[in-house]
This record gives structure tokens, C-alpha cells and sequence, in this order.
């Protein structure tokens, strides 16, 4: 005996009149061909990117850690081999660091935006949703409110250490805001948790986890980019 089930079901009349018409030359349909994304190119990826501040900040944090990466590997042990580069280096490091947070004055309107979606309940779910969404919207209302606090003691220690506000106001702000980012982001944990906590780490678990954070940050928003409009 044959096994049925795995046989083709018999063509009826109907259907032979729907084959017959998808693929009768005679006709003018044509089966519609699927789309493929055009790869944009590398310029106008990167123009795209630094036209913003979210892709300037990234592209200044990829290159802040590489250099820390380059002075704890070679250059700090050769300081009086390479004087001059070491010099560099460290303010590049230190400029780069206080133009990252000078573009990013004013962010915490982003997660405050998300703030306000969670309290209105434009983010609630829905009654059939199941134990793990109710924890993943539970961690985003939290980081709503980490992101708020955060942006906010980032923008006090910026303008203390500027000038703008005492210097004793960036003094305060800064072991807040290292706090919050440590809740933050779970990439930055020992970037942030080596000044937290007092670990007797090397330079080079800050230069890493930064560096390894800012990659992944900005290949996030180069996908981003180059599937925008596709």
C-alpha cells in the first residue's frame, strides 16, 4: 500500500484555473521578485553617521579607547622611549572624553521621552503576555528611570568640570553618575565598577570593555544606517 499522506493532493479545477493564470504567457501577471536591500556605500554611511550626535559620540569613543588600548599595552611602559606620543595620546584620551559628554548635553530628553511612555501606559501589554515580557518591560521601565538619572549627572559633572558650574558640583556628580552607569550598561560593568568598587584591575579593563562597548554601539548604529530607506 502507498502512504498518502506524503502524496501531492489531487489538482481541481479551481486550482488548475489559478496555476494557469499565475504562469499563462498569455497574461500580464507576473510573480512579484523579492527586494534585496542595496548595500549603501562606506562614505555615505559614515556622513550619515556623523551628522548626528549619537554617531559622533560612538565614533570619538571607538577611537578614546583604542588609544587607551595603545598606552596601556606599549606606550606606558615605554613613557620615557616615546615621550612625546605618550603626551598625546593621554590628552586626546582626556579631550575626547569631555567632548563625548559636551555632545551629549541635553540626552536625558530621550529617556525621559521613554519615561513618560511607561507612565502613560503606552508601553503596558497586553493580558496574554507571558512571564518573560513582564520581566523585560519591568528592566525597561528601570533603565527609563537609570537613563534619566544618569543623562541628568553626566550633563552636572560636564558643565562643573567646563566651568559653567562650581567645580565642587562636578566633584559630586561624578561617583553618582558612575553609579547609574554601572546599572546602565551591562558592557561598561568593569569600566565603571573599577571605579565603584575600588578593584585593583589594570588600566586595560577600562580600554577594553570601553573599546569592545563603543564597537559594538556603533556597528549597532551602522546597521542602523545602511538598511535606513532600503
Amino acid at each position: 500500500m502507498y502512504d498518502t499522506s506524503s502524496t501531492p493532493a489531487l489538482l481541481t479545477d479551481s486550482s488548475i484555473t489559478a496555476i494557469t493564470t499565475v504562469f499563462n504567457p498569455s497574461t500580464n501577471n507576473k510573480i512579484p521578485s523579492i527586494k534585496r536591500p542595496i548595500p549603501k556605500p562606506t562614505v555615505e554611511i559614515l556622513r550619515r553617521l556623523l551628522v548626528h550626535s549619537d554617531g559622533r559620540d560612538k565614533s570619538l569613543k571607538v577611537t578614546q579607547y583604542f588609544g587607551k588600548i595603545i598606552l596601556w599595552l606599549h606606550i606606558n611602559k615605554n613613557k620615557t622611549k616615546y615621550p612625546k606620543l605618550y603626551s598625546r595620546l593621554n590628552v586626546m584620551t582626556s579631550q575626547f572624553s569631555n567632548t563625548r559628554k559636551i555632545i551629549r548635553l541635553a540626552h536625558f530628553l530621550e529617556p525621559y521621552a521613554d519615561f513618560k511612555e511607561y507612565v502613560a501606559g503606552k508601553r503596558n501589554l497586553p493580558r496574554t503576555a507571558i512571564p518573560y515580557e513582564h520581566v523585560v518591560h519591568t528592566l525597561g521601565f528601570i533603565n527609563s528611570i537609570v537613563s534619566l538619572l544618569n543623562d541628568i549627572f553626566d550633563d552636572l559633572y560636564c558643565l562643573g568640570k567646563i566651568g559653567i558650574l562650581s567645580k565642587s558640583v562636578a566633584k559630586r556628580s561624578e561617583p553618582i553618575a558612575i553609579k547609574l552607569c554601572l546599572v546602565k550598561f551591562i558592557m561598561d560593568f568593569c569600566f565603571c565598577g573599577y571605579d565603584l568598587f575600588g578593584c585593583k584591575f589594570s588600566d586595560g579593563v577600562q580600554a577594553v570593555s570601553g573599546f569592545i562597548a563603543g564597537i559594538l554601539s556603533f556597528h549597532k548604529l551602522w546597521v542602523k544606517e545602511n538598511s535606513y530607506n532600503n
